[in-house]
Parts: structure tokens; C-alpha cells; sequence
């Protein structure tokens, strides 16, 4: 049985002069064009709040480090800053490839590109972003025999770069991205390490420094204790009680300040602590963005990147916090 070609107008011609039931089958038809016309039109949601939202992201990393640097100099860890620095910079050049990768994100969206060609364009995209990161990926002929974080990312940009589908791609191209997001993590908690160690040393130069006089104002607490232990006192010791309490009173002077060093020690690095574990929250919420992405391409819907701006501005407020300090 042969099938014949009807143009719109030609339907609509046999919708006016046919029967109802051919009429009823007609409009049916013309239906389903006319969905398959504006899914075909469906425009793809704008990238652009994931892209100011990385980059935002991008701005409170490069000022965290900024702050953490001035911090470790301020408590005369100078080399560590330096080592620091150099740390640092490497996990800006990662946030850059955020940036980076959401940017080419936007492109592929606003080509309008879809099916292998999309595909394509997303796997290159997490490729350069794991390369940027620093996960080496391994030549295809070793795969199987690589069970790292590198052979985990190859695989999933081989499903990626095999996807039917942009919004196919992108849910592929999630656990790839979690995996690397894993890694920046695990460098965050390697700068960490050198700003804790740091602070560590500084309280351990503290106590150094008034090593002496604190020895002194501890055996001063001891004959006061050895005193209130006896079962009787005598006048005599009353008064060697009131000479210990003038004594300890005139420790004064240097054990005010040394609590206070101590006191802002504890400080600097509990806000340190919190904005490092803030930049890691951020960077998971970055993630959430990057998966909510992939399900706004395939519904058509606005981006979600609530969470990820609210970390970024929890992260400024930290940092303004610690340069109150």
C-alpha cells in the first residue's frame, strides 16, 4: 500500500470537505504535527546563572586565599604563607577550569547544537576540565587495567561522547564531574593542612615564648593549693596566701597579652577552618548545579543555582570575618 505526502494546507483542505469521522482523524493528525512542530522549536534554558554563578565561585576562592595568605603572615609563618601561595594558586587554576567549562557549556547551549554533535562538544568540555583539574586520563589502551579516579572520569567520557542527546550528555557527563569536584576537595583539605599546621606552630612559639613565666606563675598555684590541702592553716599562712594572690596578681602584665594571642589564635583558625570547609560546600554545590543543569536542558527549565550562590556569599562573609580579626 502506497503512502502519499500531505503539505498543512492540504490537510486542512481535507479537514473542511471530508466526513466527520475522516475530520476527527484529520485534527488528530494535525495535532500531533503541530507538537511535533513546537517540540522541535523548544527553546534550551539559558546557561548564563551557572556560568556567573561559577565564576562568582571563582572570585571568593581567589579572595580566600588572599585572606589565608595574610593570615599565616600575621602570625609569622612566612613560609608556610609562601608555600601556601603556590598551593593556592594551583586550586585557583582549577576554579578557572570551572569557569572555563561552564562557559563552554553556554556555547554548546546557545548553538542550539543537539545529538552527536552535542555530545562531542560536552566530552571534549570535561575532558579539558579534568585535564585543567589534573586528572590525567589514560590511554584508552590501558583502561582496563587503571582503577582510579583518572580511569573512572576516561569511562564516563566515553558515555558522554556516545549520548543520542545534549541533555543525555550532561546526565552522563555527572558522575565524571562529581569525581573531579572529589579531587578539588581532597586539594582543598591539602592547603588546609598547611594553614592548621601553621597555627599549630604559632601556639606552640606562644607557649615557648613565656615558657618561664609560666613555669613561675604555676609553682605560685601550687603552694597556694598545697595550702588550702592543709587541715589546718596557720596565721603564717594566711598570710603566704595573701603574698601568693599579690604575686600571681602581678603576673599580670605579660599573661593578659599572652592570653589574648591565644585567644585570637583560636579564633583566626576556627574562621580559617570554617571557610575552608565553606569553599568545599560551595565547590558540592556547584556540583548539585551541574546535575540540575542536565535536568533543566531535557525539561526546558530555569537553572537552579541557589545553593551554590548562597555558599559563595557564605564564603565572602567569612572572609570579611576573618579580616575584622
Amino acid at each position: 500500500m502506497a503512502y502519499r505526502e500531505y503539505s498543512f494546507d492540504q490537510l486542512q483542505l481535507a479537514l473542511r470537505s471530508s466526513s466527520a469521522t475522516q475530520r476527527n482523524f484529520v485534527r488528530g493528525l494535525l495535532a500531533s504535527l503541530a507538537a511535533l512542530i513546537l517540540g522541535g522549536c523548544a527553546s534550551l534554558p539559558s546557561i548564563a546563572p551557572f556560568v556567573e554563578a561559577s565564576s562568582q565561585y571563582r572570585s571568593a576562592v581567589v579572595a580566600s586565599g588572599a585572606v589565608v595568605d595574610a593570615e599565616l603572615i600575621d602570625i609569622g609563618a612566612k613560609e608556610e604563607a609562601a608555600t601556601f601561595g603556590k598551593e593556592w594558586a594551583v586550586r585557583v587554576r582549577a576554579t578557572d577550569a570551572l569557569v572555563s567549562y561552564s562557559q563552554a557549556l553556554e556555547s554548546i547551549v546557545a548553538s542550539g547544537a543537539q545529538g552527536a554533535q552535542s555530545a562531542r562538544s560536552v566530552a571534549d568540555a570535561v575532558t579539558g576540565l579534568a585535564s585543567a583539574v589534573g586528572v590525567a586520563l589514560p590511554p584508552a589502551a590501558t583502561v582496563g587495567t587503571v582503577t582510579d579516579a583518572a580511569s573512572f572520569v576516561y569511562g564516563q567520557i566515553a558515555a558522554v561522547r556516545a549520548s543520542a542527546a545534549l541533555g543525555e550528555a550532561l546526565r552522563n557527563a555527572t558522575p565524571a564531574i562529581d569525581r573531579i569536584a572529589t579531587t578539588m576537595g581532597l586539594d582543598l583539605n591539602s592547603a588546609q593542612d598547611i594553614f592548621d599546621a601553621a597555627n599549630v606552630q604559632a601556639k606552640t612559639s606562644l607557649v615557648k615564648k613565656y615558657n618561664a613565666e609560666s613555669a613561675y606563675l604555676e609553682s605560685l598555684r601550687d603552694a597556694r593549693l598545697a595550702i588550702y590541702r592543709k587541715p589546718v592553716r596557720t596565721s603564717a599562712d594566711e598570710e603566704r596566701l595573701l603574698q601568693l594572690e599579690r604575686l600571681e596578681e602581678s603576673t599580670r602584665s605579660w599573661r593578659e597579652p599572652k592570653e589574648a594571642q591565644e585567644r585570637a589564635l583560636a579564633a583566626r583558625r576556627k574562621a580559617g577552618d570554617q571557610l575552608f570547609a565553606s569553599a568545599r560546600g560551595a565547590l558540592t554545590a556547584w556540583t548539585l548545579a551541574h546535575r540540575d543543569l542536565a535536568f533543566a536542558v531535557e525539561s526546558g527549565r530555569k537553572v537552579d543555582v541557589t545553593a551554590l550562590v548562597a555558599s559563595v556569599e557564605e564564603m565572602r562573609g567569612l572572609i570579611k570575618r576573618i579580616q575584622a580579626l
